[in-house]
């Protein structure tokens, strides 16, 4: 059986795309079971972007969820580039998870199509 609403490489890679353009953000790494796999029929796709706002990151995350198509169900996280080396310096497994588990869509100055994970050598 097939989920209609199941996230494709491609709509995946889209939807980075379209966060890269409209907010310039200096990383997006996907997380969770897209990016460790394997993904289940109704599994989100997990994004972490870290960008620069002035928002508070529950609005700036609401902003850039509101600018996708909403083909696919998103979840995203949004950080400053300030709070996600200071939640690493706190030991926070979260985060820790998402930069070594996950994998790097987009990096200030352009795409970074790769299979490593976010924390390893590209």
């Amino acid at each position: 059986m097939t989920n209609p609403w199941q996230a494709t490489r491609d709509d995946i890679l889209a939807t980075a795309d379209v966060i890269s353009a409209k907010h310039a953000p200096e990383l997006t790494v996907l997380f969770g079971s897209h990016a460790g796999g394997p993904p289940g029929l109704s599994s989100d796709v997990h994004l972490l972007v870290v960008m620069d706002t002035p928002e508070r990151p529950a609005v700036a995350e609401a902003r850039v969820d509101s600018d996708l198509p909403g083909r696919i169900p998103v979840d995203v996280l949004v950080r400053g580039p300030q709070e996600v080396p200071r939640r690493l310096c706190l030991a926070d497994p979260f985060i820790w998870a998402v930069l070594t588990d996950g994998e790097v869509l987009h990096q200030a100055g352009g795409r970074c199509l790769t299979s490593a994970p976010a924390g390893g050598d590209t």
